[in-house]
Formats: C-alpha cells, structure tokens, sequence
C-alpha cells in the first residue's frame, strides 16, 4: 500500500460523540467497525505471568507436576492487509521449578505472503529446522492474539489468535437487558447477566478514546476481571497495557507500537531476515 493511502487512512480514524441508548450489541458493532480501519501495524509485545499453578489436572484426570513453570513471554507481531503479509513471533519465559533459574524457549515462528508460509517450532528444545510451503497449506500459527481486540478479550483468548470479528459472536446472545449507565467524561458502563450462564457481566467503554473497552468483568467473585490502559500512537487510540486477573492467577500485557496503518519493513516477512533475526534456519529444496 502506498505511503499517500496509509496516511489518508490515518487521518480517517476518528470517533462519534457518546450518544447514550443504542444498546451494547450496536455498541460492539461500532467497536469492530473502529477497530476494521487499522489496515496494518508492527507490535512488540511482553507479557508477565504470576501465579501460574504447578499441577495441571490433565483431560484423562491425571495430574502432571510442571518442572518448568511459565512466568512471561515476548511476542513480535506484524499484519498488513494490503499486501496479504503477516509476522508472528514469540518466545516463551519459564522458570526451572527446581533450581528457581529462568530460561527462555527458542523463537516460535510464523511468516505468511501471497508466496508462501514461514514455519519454525522448537518443540523438543532441540536446534531444529524450519520449513517453507505452499501459501495455501494449513500451518500452525504460535499462541498470540489479536491486540485490537483487548478489553472483550477472555485469558484463554491471549492464546488462541482468535480476530476481534470472532471474539465478539459471543456477546450478540449476551446482552439482553443489559443496563446502560453514563459514567460521565464519555465512559459508558454495560452491565447485566449474560442470556448463556446467567453470570454477572460488565464492560466499561471510554468514547472520547477510541470507543476503548477501559475495564471488563465476568462472574460474581469476578471469575475475571481485565483492565486496559490506552493513549494515542501516532492520533490513534491503542492499548498501551493490559492486565488479565484470574482467580489463581493473573497475565500483564505491555504493549510497544512500532507502526500503525503506515508502511511495514520488507525485512520483517523476508526469509533470509527472518532466519538471522530468529536464529533458526530454512531448509531450501
């Protein structure tokens, strides 16, 4: 996409006043709409974890006992739509449950183009290698999630790389009788029980920056709660932070925008870069 064409896509975005009465479902709509004018971006992303259990109850009911226990992760991101490319990357941080050192995984790495995919996954721990395919083959993507969706995200979404369009299916069949409430300054507090469990629901949406869901609860306790920190990068509203808070445990998001709706480096989607950034090699057929 030209440099002309980002630009007048960046001085596109802007927002309506708070007009009260439309409903949360009109409410969602307007955020996805929003959030559909950001054609491309270049994110980093660091993530903290605390609390993380040391046994996991597995699916046949057995227990395991963890020898590495996930505290944070890296995550680099990159999306343009124009030109069908996409980056995603990440690093996983654990810390030996023996020893109490840390140690981080080796990159995890998914490139797409019109051309071809990029794929890597160290899943032994061992120095292993990469592959190209065809554009059109299934390949699994690293645990991510879309940024842009933050505030309406749930935590198992901070790993499954569901878009914002997804996520949001749920709330159509929630928010019956929700109670709309002004909280003044152009937040808006929704809340209600959802139609599916009957949980005690609610979602603060800030219009004067960027219809930004600023704090969203779910459960009586809450079962969950999230918190979102937003300011502009380059006159676009985007989360700066975010915090997922569980019960057991609780996921911080920091988040460094390198480019918004502007052009993105070739150097990100190239092979040869991508190998020496990652430290992974490729092999060529």
């Amino acid at each position: 996409m030209k440099l002309g064409i980002h630009f007048a896509l960046l001085l596109s975005i802007s927002w309506p006043a708070v007009t009260l009465g439309q409903g949360f479902e009109t409410i969602v709509k307007d955020i996805v709409s929003e959030r559909a004018k950001v054609v491309s971006y270049h994110a980093l992303i660091t993530g903290e974890i605390e609390g993380e259990p040391e046994k996991v109850k597995l699916s046949d009911g057995s227990v395991h006992v963890r020898k590495r226990i996930p505290v944070g992760f890296t995550l680099e991101l990159a999306l343009d739509q124009e030109s069908k490319r996409r980056l995603i990357a990440r690093r996983d941080h654990f810390q030996v449950k023996a020893t109490g050192e840390e140690e981080f995984s080796r990159w995890y790495v998914y490139v797409e183009t019109p051309l071809s995919k990029i794929y890597y996954n160290d899943v032994d721990g061992s120095v292993g290698r990469g592959f190209v395919t065809k554009p059109d083959r299934n390949v699994p993507k690293p645990k991510h999630f879309d940024p842009l969706a933050l505030g309406l995200m749930f935590p198992g979404e901070l790993t499954t790389g569901e878009s914002l369009p997804n996520i949001v299916q749920k709330y159509s069949v929630w928010n019956k009788g929700f109670v709309e409430t002004d909280l003044g300054d152009g937040k808006v507090r929704f809340s209600g029980k959802t139609e599916t469990r009957g949980e005690d629901f609610f979602v603060i949406v800030d219009w004067e920056k960027g219809i930004w869901p600023l704090e969203m609860a779910y459960g009586a306790e809450p079962i969950f709660q999230q918190k979102v920190s937003v300011d502009q990068f380059n006159g676009v509203w985007l989360p700066q932070d975010a915090t997922f808070m569980q019960s057991d445990k609780s996921t911080k998001v920091t988040l460094e925008w390198k480019s918004i709706n502007q052009p993105i480096a070739d150097r990100l989607f190239d092979l040869g870069d991508v190998e020496l950034k990652y430290d992974f090699s490729v092999k060529r057929k």
